[in-house]
Formats: structure tokens, sequence, C-alpha cells
């Protein structure tokens, strides 16, 4: 008899959707790909773990489908809207061989 595996979760509330992450970039969904029916669209707040301690919450809109209750994600993280206009996002070098190689 297996094991079963026990979940943790991120809180205490069950998922209210199903998700689905589109790995394309230079594509996007305009229907289910379960169903093939049209995909609406559906604004809901997106929790994203940066750091052990940084959580940023962003108000995406999202393909969603009626029908299976699912939430088809574009995901474009860009710096662009975080700065003011004219102004460049900050460019770290990365560190020396030293620092980081043993």
């Amino acid at each position: 008899m297996a094991k079963q595996k026990e979940e943790t979760r991120f809180g205490d509330l069950p998922p209210s959707y199903n998700f689905s992450l589109n790995p394309y970039p230079d594509m996007r969904f305009t229907s289910c790909p379960r169903y093939q029916a049209k995909a609406w669209q559906r604004k809901l707040p997106l929790l994203i773990h940066i750091d052990p301690s940084v959580l940023t919450a962003l108000n995406y809109t999202n393909r969603y489908c009626k029908r299976c209750d699912l939430l088809l994600e574009e995901l474009r993280m860009t710096m662009e809207g975080w700065f003011p206009k004219g102004q460049e996002p900050p460019m770290m070098e990365p560190p020396a061989p030293t620092e980081w190689v043993k």
C-alpha cells in the first residue's frame, strides 16, 4: 500500500481555481485547451513569492474558462511601470568569481 503524499499549502483556504501558467511567451490562449470554448477575462490579484521574506501582490488580467474553472496566466514580468518615466531600472553587476567560487 502506497503512502499518500501530504500536500503543503500557503494559508488555510483551499484553492479557488485550477491554474495553468502559459510557458510560451510568444503565444496567447484565447480558448480553453481542454474544452476549446472561449476563454473569458478575469482580473484577480496574483501573489508572487520572490524571496523567502518578500511577497508581491499584482492585479493581473487572466484568461478564465467558466466551464472547467481554469485560470490561464500569461505572466510577462518586466521592469516597466515600476520606475518613473525616464529613470532607468538599476542594473547590478554580477559578483566577482572570487566571491562565489570556492
